[in-house]
């Protein structure tokens, strides 16, 4: 409907849906308020211009009025399956935590395509320096220079956080989201 009204593609009707939910945000608050939920789960799309680069999605985080407010990255399984893939998804997750400055816990999607990668991505993610010990096994002086850079900032600010498996098709995992959700939320309140 949008990009008809509008006459714009996939990604720029995601941008106008932006704007026009900020514009409207008195009756968005107003249809939330009516159904009084206990949680509200926007799930938007994978467009991190949208957070990273639009002021949008960081006035309604801002002007949305909840008791608490969280944002959750999904790491794709078959995207973060390489060092430096892995390192490159972890900076755009920080540039969004600083940019919404609300509590973000990871989780990794599609495990069941990556089984046999699974382990070391979580290994990466919890022990960075195992990461960076398979960055200088993978990438040349270069990018094995700017990488490792990148990872031991994000570890040294405390932007580097621990990603949690999930599978749908195994219903696995959302235990633990929940048991992180619930710590963050407490931490914060």
């Amino acid at each position: 409907m949008i990009m008809k009204q509008y006459n714009l593609g996939p990604n720029g009707a995601s941008i106008m849906v932006t704007y026009i939910m900020a514009t409207n945000i008195c009756k968005l608050q107003s249809d939330v308020d009516s159904i009084n939920p206990k949680f509200l789960i926007i799930d938007t799309p994978g467009q991190i211009e949208l957070f990273v680069y639009r002021n949008s999605s960081p006035f309604l985080i801002e002007n949305l009025q909840a008791d608490e407010k969280m944002n959750i990255f999904v790491y794709y399984g078959s995207i973060v399956d390489t060092p430096n893939n892995f390192v490159s998804v972890s900076l755009l997750v920080a540039s969004i935590r600083l940019r919404l400055n609300i509590p973000t816990p990871n989780v990794l999607t599609k495990i069941d395509l990556i089984q046999n990668k699974l382990e070391k991505i979580l290994k990466w993610s919890n022990e960075p320096s195992k990461l960076e010990q398979q960055i200088s096994n993978e990438l040349n002086n270069e990018k094995y220079t700017l990488t490792t850079s990148i990872l031991r900032s994000l570890n040294m600010d405390g932007l580097f956080n621990e990603i949690l498996p999930i599978s749908n098709i195994k219903n696995f995992g959302f235990s633990d989201l929940e048991v992180t959700i619930n710590r963050m939320m407490n931490l914060e309140s």
